[in-house]
């Protein structure tokens, strides 16, 4: 059998280092002074286009006494016969290693099989922030810390001993190899996938039933105990399992296996995750999102589990997903013994009680406390209290781990407590569970939560009765759907009513009889494993196709200019080139397919700017999404037509900056927070268009902060207003438009001191920069050129930034839809709702416009006291509905909006 997997040691990835000398330890501590001197830091740039002016020489050139060289050279870690730079170093007339220092390092080029720089730097971002050099960094510090030079994948074996070269290959993730649910299902799946394909499994974790596992495959990698699941270390596992295999796609079985999906699907490999868990039942809340938005097929065992995800993940809505109830499971060998909860190994056929005319009630399960033991104890009392004209039994058969025992010790005295000694009993596990079966009668699953477990699947088809608690489990689920089988659901957690059931099949044989027919039934239509791999592989045959016709689509986009990498990126942009992220913009966009839906922006963010792909595939009649094209590619193909979906773009590059402007202009600005005013003011002084201002805040003791703050200011135009602390930036300023203070102007701009308290401090800080760098300019004078648009646009009405999120109404279109209905809002569009889905918008809510534009919504004289009082919820409020419908305004008032866009302001 192939077995592999563990590492040669536990330190640095199993690979002898060399050893140090006391001239390295020398090297490093000189080093170690350089980099801590003041000229190091000021002389970094020259270092860093050192040698590029240099003329090709046929001699090498003396090295300059440089510490890091050396430290380098005698480290151990260099290799110039591996070194991939090395015949152009020579050609530059510079040493390898200096070529290494000045250019391979920044390149990717590995110095030896010993250490992987671009690993490094993606496994330790701050080493780059530092502006450190990677190899000299891990020689001077990290290999003490404890770092790895290596990403522990270089140093597993994958086995390709009996792969069949006339198939392909699928490789199957298993979250471990425990005789559980999850990985007793994935044997099972894999033995199904073997008859048609090489299966590789890839093991989290170690267990009984690996043996079995590798058995039923081609070989297994196991992941050693300390492999850390961070991107960097995946990202390389799953290049070595490309390199060996070719996978057509991944089945990942479990949410447990989450971690793999996306370095499997950043990697053209499509993933198939089955999820069998509650999403409650995995925190903290979040740690799905990434399988949820990169996954390429979701496959729920239940309905109910599937609407615990959806209640959990707005993203989900954007999805696609199946829900496939599996098939009846085999149970695999075990490895070795395994501890019971009972004296006598498993498959101790004495435990079984005899059939002496009892009814037998089963309850089967790793004895922990989801699965509710202390239910099934508490029915078995109830039970006898009723007194049953036949005697009824209870049995629990599973194991207990160690970390559960607290809980087994209290249904031990719960089971004493009772008085329930003589009619329950705890049973060890078995390996083989058909004598149970043989003799249950009854089976009562008293989980908490569980999704499908194949317990119950194992009873219906049998035709034992099966008792279970309504919403608690998608068995619960299926019965409930059938007439014949609806009495046996009862209210959830109520062991009273489950032990009334019980009692009644007990008493009445011809009811037992009936159920026992019906549950056979609908089983036998329902759980099938050949059925159930066959629907697995045809989606992920299904992705596979799919990733064909993504491929086509990025060769258009690149070959026609028409992705923005800073843009869709953000400040993802500096680690990843154009080409990854025109392919991870390709794969979110199919995924939320139909794109026209509510809620995709969710999960796609914009790829050009002036362009909304999402408005393209709901609005363009000459797009077919059936095709399977995407939206961005079918509109570089087609010219780049006009459309809703697309809109003009002011950008600072060789945009004219009028010193002055015939323009009346008046700035808006609310500040709760007038700590932030000062680089407020800042920016507009960078420009030159003069200005009024108009400041409003919440409190006597802010204006007088925003007035100290002016006075210290030119803003010599300006004044300062106390409103009460409702409407938050929007609700002054609408007000002050609808009552005509801004009616003498030609433009106003809308800004406010944005910190949004239900995040993170550095996020808001982020966005309000995004935010006043595009409408008021860092580097450069923003408002000037918007001004100066203004000026020479008559039919510009509203400028904002070109933000890379694609929102929609989220939870505002209720309150949208009937403010849009006051306004009299009619668009230009044959469109079944009188709101689209998809839509630009000022995100934010700072912008620039004419009044004439915001009339619309400024007639509606909304009072102050209309507004949500503070907190204010995060979203579905009149305040993010106002922001939604400002666009609307603009054009219903006969005005286009554009957007300015600032490459380096990222978000």
């Amino acid at each position: 059998m192939t077995i592999s997997g563990q590492t040669k040691s536990d330190s640095d990835a199993g690979t002898d280092l060399p050893s140090e000398g006391p001239l390295v330890e020398a090297l490093r501590a000189e080093l170690a002074a350089v980099y801590a001197s003041t000229s190091w830091r000021i002389t970094a740039p020259l270092r860093a286009v050192r040698g590029k002016a240099r003329p090709p020489q046929t001699q090498a050139v003396p090295e300059p006494s440089n510490p890091e060289v050396e430290l380098i050279r005698r480290s151990g870690f260099f290799d110039e016969a591996f070194y991939p730079g090395a015949e152009d170093a020579r050609a530059m007339g510079i040493s390898p290693v200096e070529h290494y220092l000045t250019k391979g390092e920044a390149a990717g080029l590995a110095p030896s099989r010993l250490f992987d720089p671009v690993y490094y730097a993606r496994r330790y971002d701050d080493v780059v922030k530092a502006g450190r050099g990677r190899l000299s960094h891990y020689l001077l510090s990290g290999k003490q810390e404890g770092r790895s030079a290596r990403p522990k994948a270089d140093d597993l074996d994958f086995p390709t001993d009996r792969l069949d070269p006339n198939r392909e290959t699928v490789i199957v993730a298993v979250h471990e190899a425990t005789r559980t649910g999850a990985a007793i299902l994935a044997w099972n799946i894999i033995g199904q996938l073997q008859r048609r394909y090489n299966v590789i499994a890839l093991l989290k974790r170690d267990g009984p039933i690996t043996q079995a596992l590798v058995s039923a495959s081609c070989g297994a990698v196991i992941l050693p105990e300390k492999f850390v699941l961070v991107d960097a270390e995946l990202d390389a596992l799953v290049r070595q399992f490309v390199k060996h295999y070719s996978p057509r796609y991944v089945v990942a079985n479990s949410v447990e296996t989450r971690y793999f999906v996306p370095s499997f699907e950043r990697m053209g490999v499509p993933t198939v995750s089955l999820i069998h868990e509650f999403s409650s039942t995995v925190r903290p809340l979040g740690e799905l999102s990434q399988l949820f938005v990169t996954g390429s097929q979701l496959v729920f065992s239940a309905n109910i589990v599937a609407q615990s995800a959806l209640d959990d993940y707005k993203s989900l809505h954007t999805r696609a997903f199946k829900v496939i109830p599996q098939g009846a499971s085999a149970l695999p060998p075990n490895d070795a013994a395994v501890g019971t909860t009972a004296t006598g190994g498993p498959d101790n056929l004495g435990q079984i009680p005899s059939d002496d005319g009892s009814v037998w009630v089963v309850g089967i399960g790793t004895i922990t406390m989801r699965k509710g033991v202390e239910f099934f104890i508490a029915a078995a009392a109830s039970v006898q209290r009723m007194m049953p004209s036949r005697p009824v039994k209870f049995g629990w058969i599973g194991k207990c781990y160690w970390f559960d025992q607290p809980y087994l010790d209290y249904l031990n005295e719960q089971v004493k407590r009772s008085g329930v000694e003589a009619s329950f009993r705890f049973l060890s596990e078995f390996e083989d569970l058909e004598p149970v079966y043989r003799r249950a009668d009854i089976c009562f699953l008293s989980s908490r939560l569980d999704p499908l477990p194949n317990i119950t699947i194992d009873s219906a088809l049998r035709g034992i009765p099966t008792v279970c608690f309504d919403e608690a489990s998608g068995m619960a689920e299926i019965l409930k759907s059938s007439k014949q089988t609806s009495g046996l659901v009862v209210p959830y957690l109520d062991a009273e009513a489950a032990a009334r059931v019980i009692v009644e099949l007990a008493n009445h044989p011809a009811q037992w009889q009936a159920y026992s027919d019906a549950i056979r039934a609908v089983a036998s239509g329902r759980f099938d494993m050949v059925q159930y791999v066959e629907a697995i592989d045809k989606l992920g045959l299904a992705s596979v196709d799919a990733n064909a016709l993504v491929e086509l689509d990025r060769a258009e986009i690149m070959r026609r200019d028409a992705f923005n990498p800073a843009l869709y990126l953000g400040p993802a942009v500096s680690t990843m080139s154009a080409d990854e992220g025109v392919r991870k913009y390709l794969h979110a966009s199919r995924l939320v397919a139909p794109r026209g839906q509510p809620r995709t922006g969710l999960v796609v963010r914009r790829p050009l700017e002036g362009f909304h792909p999402l408005v393209y595939a709901s609005d363009n009649p000459d797009y077919d999404e059936a095709a399977g094209e995407d939206p961005l590619a079918h509109y570089a193909r087609t010219g780049f037509p006009e459309g809703r979906w697309k809109h003009g773009v002011i950008r600072p590059e060789g945009a004219a900056t009028p010193v002055s402007s015939t323009l009346r202009v008046v700035v808006h600005a609310h500040f709760h927070y007038p700590e932030l005013l000062g680089d407020f003011i800042d920016r507009i002084a960078r420009n030159e268009t003069p200005v009024d201002c108009v400041f409003t805040t919440t409190s006597e003791e802010r204006a007088k902060q925003i007035l100290e703050a002016l006075s210290l200011s030119d803003l010599t135009r300006a004044s300062v207003h106390v409103v009460p602390n409702k409407g938050r930036d929007i609700g002054p300023f609408l007000n002050a438009l609808h009552k005509g203070l801004f009616a003498n102007y030609d433009v106003i701009g809308h800004f406010h001191g944005k910190r949004s308290p239900h995040v993170d401090d550095a996020v808001g800080a982020t966005w309000r920069d995004f935010l006043w760098g595009h409408l008021l300019g860092d580097k450069e004078r923003m408002m000037d050129i918007i001004l100066g648009a203004f000026a020479s646009t008559p039919s510009l009405g509203l400028v904002f930034p070109e933000d890379p999120h694609l929102n929609d109404w989220d939870d505002n279109r209720e309150i949208a839809s009937a403010v849009a209905q006051q306004m009299g809002l009619s668009l230009p569009l044959p469109l079944p709702l009188p709101l689209p889905n998809h839509f630009d918008f000022p995100q934010g809510t700072m912008f620039w416009a004419r009044p004439a534009a915001l009339e619309p919504l400024a007639r509606l004289g909304i009072a102050l006291e209309d507004y949500p009082d503070e907190p204010v919820p995060i979203d579905g409020t009149l305040l993010h509905a106002l922001e939604r419908l400002i666009p609307f305004s603009a054009t219903h008032a006969g005005f286009r909006y554009a957007t300015t866009y600032v490459q380096e302001l990222l978000r």
